[in-house]
């Protein structure tokens, strides 16, 4: 369990790195997924000694490996080694020929809970990837790598304050077609840093709020697209047979090297791209436990609207969802993840005539995986990703699938 816990807050970390990197906008989740773990664990941790036999025994022997009081830090990591296939790794419109290709990752966690009459508590995760493919052509290879710490303080019950400072780097081929003027797929390097201040509050019967401000730098190698922005949001969240929240936010981002557009399309030098964009999101999370085995279902649903300011050439509204299921029983693990956006353009326009329709694109992703954990330290897994990329511009539809088989080893 608390493994899985690792593993999810991972995920949102290097997902929220990559979205920044391609040109979204991260909503702060890891400060949201760090919280949670400690959250859960110091709750475990109080139980009396009759409820905690009571507990799976995956979580009573995690817990017998934290020892607080003697241990200033609690270290996790795994290193992991896969094969398998990808077919469109430079996401091209047609021709796409697929590879084989090799992945390695590794990661590590720690957490220095905070010791009794103390308020604060440390965590910090290092992640890296590499991916080797071997008939790609120029993208032989791929890299992604995030370096994350957070200070956590509680200066009272039911309150508290978050400091995460995040840096992170990467080498591959992105879609940076949002925003931009046609169809742009390059490869890029980039690194960025995330830094977050937000504070919690309890209100009761299962209630609480959190609210808080972010900064953000992205800076891409040989390719217009540096950037900063800032951002501020608003999340409200109820905890009992269920978990739900809402959160709204809203964020500038400001263009080093961009500069605006007529509403013809055309360049107005002299001046500075920026956005402004507003976002809500409502989600819901059930869990359940059947002899079947332990049972997760949650998803989210929202808006997302853009603004340049300007003449609108950028302006877009945007639509989102997502869908997980996971299972678990024993040794085994299977997890499905599907997620899915659609923006629509409220200037530009596709084709010609009196009346051309709006520029419009839909992506969908998806993600599946078993696995099967083998004597406590090692997993063996198989995976499955998918994506389609379709707008009504002509010859800028695309799809990519990567299947992949591996071994990880756990510390």
């Amino acid at each position: 369990m608390l493994k899985n816990y690792f593993r999810r807050w991972r995920r949102g970390l290097v997902g929220l790195a990559m979205l920044a990197a391609a040109g979204g906008l991260g909503r702060g989740q890891e400060g949201a997924a760090a919280a949670e773990l400690a959250a859960t664990l110091r709750e475990l941790e109080a139980l009396p000694p009759e409820l905690r036999e009571a507990l799976p025994e995956d979580v009573r022997e995690a817990l017998a490996t934290w020892d607080a009081p003697q241990r200033r830090w609690w270290w996790n990591g795994e290193l992991g080694v896969a094969a398998g296939w990808r077919e469109n790794v430079g996401l091209r419109t047609s021709g796409a020929d697929g590879t084989a290709m090799a992945r390695t990752r590794a990661e590590s966690m720690g957490w220095r809970p905070a010791e009794s009459g103390a308020a604060w508590e440390w965590l910090a995760l290092v992640d890296a990837e590499y991916r080797r493919y071997f008939d790609a052509g120029e993208a032989e290879a791929e890299y992604t790598w995030l370096a994350h710490g957070e200070g956590r303080w509680f200066p009272a019950v039911g309150r508290g304050a978050t400091l995460a400072i995040s840096v992170y780097g990467a080498e591959e081929v992105l879609d940076l077609s949002v925003g931009n003027v046609g169809r742009v797929i390059e490869r890029l390097r980039l690194s960025g840093g995330l830094g977050e201040l937000s504070g919690a509050w309890r209100l009761g019967r299962g209630w609480s709020v959190r609210a808080g401000g972010a900064a953000q730098a992205v800076r891409y190698a040989d390719f217009d697209e540096d950037f900063d922005e800032a951002r501020g949001r608003v999340r409200v969240e109820w905890e009992g047979a269920a978990r739900a929240w809402v959160e709204a936010g809203e964020t500038r981002r400001d263009y080093a090297d961009r500069v605006e557009f007529t509403a013809a399309g055309r360049p107005f030098l002299g001046t500075r791209l920026r956005f402004e964009q507003r976002q809500a999101e409502l989600g819901v999370r059930w869990r359940w436990e059947r002899a079947s085995g332990r049972w997760t279902l949650g998803g989210e649903t929202g808006w997302r609207d853009n603004r340049d300011g300007a003449s609108g050439y950028f302006d877009y509204e945007e639509e989102f969802g997502a869908l997980r299921v996971e299972w678990r029983r024993e040794a085994w693990a299977v997890e499905a993840e599907a997620r899915g956006r659609r923006l629509t353009y409220l200037v530009q326009t596709v084709g010609e005539g009196i009346a051309p329709e709006a520029r419009r694109q839909d992506e969908t992703t998806w993600r599946g995986r078993v696995g099967r954990e083998i004597g406590g330290a090692w997993e063996a897994w198989i995976e499955a990703e998918g994506l389609r990329h379709r707008t009504d511009e002509a010859g800028a539809s695309y799809r990519d699938l990567m299947l992949l088989a591996g071994m990880a080893r756990r510390f």
